[in-house]
């Protein structure tokens, strides 16, 4: 069952997940940006499947938790891990495998056509590398975020929505490769369709900076009760609660860095706020420091502070000031 959300939480600023972006074609789905220039998205192999890439497109939305209100890019590429089956592969039996054992693999990278400009609600996240073996964030938070549908042949979040996660035992786990590339949670609030590529996010309470744990690409323990208009799925069984799988973006960090041409250091550095009320940010294409003064701040994921948003609109690159 691929992966909206029944039961979220609305979020109340624009500026508290600057990385959040939501793909609307070829299907509706979530996404994170992990780098501004060059422009890279990280989110599900299955997001893209059908995708064919027009320069005129603007199908990449980010920049608010309206989903009107969102700034539109156009996809320059789009690549999935080379280890992912798609579904037409699997209809025309190309590979003998079932579903299950290419979920470790949906994962996909979608590069921009321009570099995206940070402010206080664009910004990147950096991909956490905590080993699944080592408690590394000891006292972390997890939660995750989505603008998917809202309940079964509901309509999609007008508002982006988050929802707390608990990670599961791995029990359910098939084998070493899954237990190395696959986050079980579970979740407060149900997901849906529409939040696949959706980022599970760990914020570390000594910090309070979020990083990317996961890209969701699963819900299991459920079906599709009308495959052809699926919206929200329905439990397996009444003894089964809802599993969602979370591909680990650290498990293929190697296969990020060629795609991207990006640094280890680039990828998962955090942002961090200097004494004199500057910004640090790890340059991603040359790993240099980069600076702006304390009035718009790099990493607005951190402050819970309403701003507002100064952003380049959809159509003709005008500038538009929309209040969070």
């Amino acid at each position: 069952m691929v992966s909206a959300m029944t039961g979220g939480t609305t979020v109340e600023s624009s500026s508290k997940y600057p990385f959040s972006v939501t793909l609307t074609d070829p299907i509706l789905c979530g996404g994170s940006i992990i780098s501004l220039d060059p422009p890279w998205i990280l989110t599900a192999a299955h997001c893209i499947e059908n995708l064919e890439i027009h320069p005129n497109d603007y199908t990449v939305a980010y920049g608010s938790r309206n989903f009107s209100e969102q700034s539109y890019a156009a996809i320059q590429q789009a690549v999935s891990h080379p280890l992912y089956v798609s579904s037409q592969q699997l209809q025309t039996q190309v590979y003998a495998t079932d579903r299950t054992d290419v979920i470790p693999y949906d994962i996909a990278l979608i590069k921009l056509k321009s570099p995206l400009l940070a402010n206080t609600h664009v910004n990147r996240i950096p991909i956490s590398t905590a080993s699944p073996n080592k408690e590394e964030y000891p006292s972390a938070y997890k939660e995750t975020i989505g603008m998917g549908y809202i309940g079964y042949e509901k309509p999609h979040a007008e508002l982006l929505q988050y929802t707390p996660c608990n990670s599961s035992n791995a029990g359910t786990l098939r084998d070493n490769n899954f237990n190395h590339s696959i986050v079980l949670a579970t979740s407060d609030a149900g997901l849906c369709h529409g939040d696949s590529g959706s980022p599970l996010l760990i914020k570390s309470a000594e910090t309070n900076e979020y990083y990317l744990d996961g890209v969701l690409n699963r819900i299991l323990n459920a079906y599709d009760p009308d495959p052809d208009n699926g919206s929200c799925p329905f439990h397996e069984s009444n003894l089964t609660r809802f599993l969602n799988s979370f591909v680990k973006p650290s498990a293929h960090i190697k296969w990020i860095m060629n795609v991207t041409q990006l640094s280890f250091d680039a990828l998962t550095d955090p942002v961090t706020s200097l004494d004199d009320g500057s910004v640090f940010a790890v340059s991603s294409t040359s790993s240099a420091a980069i600076t702006t003064t304390a009035s718009l701040f790099l990493r607005a994921s951190c402050f819970d502070v309403d701003w507002t948003l100064a952003y380049v609109h959809k159509h003709g690159g005008s500038i538009k000031y929309v209040p969070d």
